[in-house]
């Protein structure tokens, strides 16, 4: 069974349809009161609308597979997302290291029925529980919650006289990294000068993750850079942003950037979504 289950799981495409959340007895053991259950607004950072099975095994743990969200799909700023057959049961893992949620399903019919509950490093803190249903669709039709419909937040820098640089993508061929073992994968983008705005830095910053992607842009200017251009531009785009955030910062369903306007100034930008 379980190696029937996986060969039809791989490269398929899933919705999701779920229920309300539970309390799970007997988890909460802290001296505050219990936290309330995940938002409505808050659900979809935790299990995407559409899943797309991936068969490679993950880097770091090649007993699972990558559990992945098609192209066009709303996305999940999960890094570890996985997933595995045991015996008849489906089990699926996502979370960022520190919040997430765990599955396990089995066929009912034509679905894949089960439950969801949630997962913390905070010990002792109210967990919850959801009832949940997969049902296979085709890959090519539209996604029940496309990406574009995400609220805007920078993903790219623009380059002069080349192609632009961007969270989620390979660094274009034109560009070359220069190691420094202190950011793991990545080093010093050469070879690349912003454009417009974004122009005047000093160093630009890349970190890798999964299949070599860009995971993290930090561009750095020198002390005493002129910020109000670059930031005006920015807020003009993609809005104010947060609005309790120190400096000015967006996030959405795959991205989380800043700007740093004070002492050396830097703009970074990062891929939640990237990471095995």
């Amino acid at each position: 069974m379980a190696s029937d289950a996986s060969a039809q799981l791989v490269d398929g495409c899933f919705d999701s349809a779920l229920g309300p959340w539970t309390h799970i007895e007997g988890t909460h053991t802290l001296d505050t009161e219990p936290r309330e259950p995940p938002s409505a607004e808050y659900d979809t950072q935790l299990f995407p609308p559409r899943l797309f099975f991936d068969g490679r095994p993950v880097d770091r743990a090649p007993e699972w597979n990558r559990l992945e969200v098609p192209e066009g799909a709303l996305p999940v700023p999960r890094r570890y997302r996985s997933w595995r057959m045991d015996g008849d049961t489906l089990r699926l893992s996502l979370s960022d290291g520190f919040f997430g949620v765990r599955g396990r399903f089995v066929v009912v019919g034509d679905v894949w029925r089960g439950t969801l509950e949630t997962v913390t490093d905070q010990g002792g803190a109210q967990r919850f529980r959801r009832d949940a249903v997969l049902s296979a669709v085709d890959c090519a039709s539209p996604p029940p919650v496309p990406a574009y419909s995400d609220v805007p937040a920078p993903r790219s820098v623009p380059a002069a006289g080349g192609p632009p640089l961007s969270v989620g993508r390979h660094v274009p061929a034109a560009y070359a990294i220069d190691p420094d073992p202190r950011v793991g994968e990545g080093g010093w983008l050469t070879g690349f000068e912003p454009a417009g705005e974004w122009a005047g830095a000093a160093r630009i910053l890349v970190t890798l993750g999964a299949d070599s992607l860009v995971a993290r842009i930090e561009v750095r200017y020198a002390e005493g850079f002129e910020t109000g251009e670059l930031a005006r531009r920015l807020v003009e785009e993609f809005g104010p942003g947060q609005p309790d955030a120190p400096w000015l910062s967006w996030s959405n369903h795959s991205t989380r950037a800043f700007f740093q306007e004070s002492g050396d100034p830097r703009v970074v930008l990062i891929d939640t979504t990237l990471g095995r």
